[in-house]
């Protein structure tokens, strides 16, 4: 089984028994010795073509969400809460010299 992740938004993606790439982890494929060399190939061409990147092999049993790991990349999302932007803030007004 293989996974990535899209260049152009991040999405967590899996390769497919037809070599495409999906983002539903049920759709993803798990190959035997002999199509796994093929996917390889599907994965070196898609990095580098630029559609994927981290791209990875998941040893399973037969399933995508094993690990903890492979869990959260199927659908939980980030453990922490991703910090605020500073940016989006107000200016604070000018409080005299420092």
């Amino acid at each position: 089984m293989f996974t990535a992740n899209r260049l152009d938004d991040g999405a967590v993606i899996w390769l497919t028994g037809a070599l495409s790439w999906s983002e539903a982890s049920t759709q993803a494929a798990v190959f035997s010795d002999d199509g796994a060399e093929a996917a390889r190939d599907a994965v070196a061409i898609a990095c580098h073509r630029n559609f994927i990147v981290a791209a990875y092999e998941v040893a399973v049993d037969g399933r995508a969400d094993t690990s903890m790991r492979e869990r959260i990349r199927a659908g939980r999302g980030p453990t922490i809460t991703p910090p605020q932007d500073n940016r989006a803030r107000p200016a604070r007004p000018a409080t005299g010299d420092r």
